[in-house]
């Protein structure tokens, strides 16, 4: 999940649209604001799904082309595999 947004920021600075899954509802819910606090005109870039990465079925928006993630070690490969297993379009990862 994106935590805090620091990742999230960094993309977002780069003109990217960015989907952040995060399964943490107070974090999920801070994170938009933080956005918007820090990088004006960025939070309309920015789609946060409140659920675990595991459990989602589909990444909402346009068809995603890249996987970025800081994932903790116990759940890097499950996450990947199931990510992957729903896009299996993306060209670039980075975990």
């Amino acid at each position: 999940g994106p935590g805090l947004g620091s990742l999230t920021l960094g993309l977002l600075e780069t003109g990217a649209e960015v989907v952040a899954i995060e399964i943490d509802e107070v974090l999920a819910n801070q994170l938009p604001g933080t956005v918007a606090e820090r990088m004006t005109g960025a939070a309309e870039r920015l789609e946060v799904v409140l659920s675990d990465a595991l459990d989602v079925k589909v990444i909402p928006g346009a068809e995603p082309t890249d996987l970025v993630a800081n994932l903790p070690y116990n759940v890097a490969v499950p996450v990947l595999l199931h990510m992957l297993a729903i896009c299996p379009q993306w060209s670039t990862g980075v975990v």
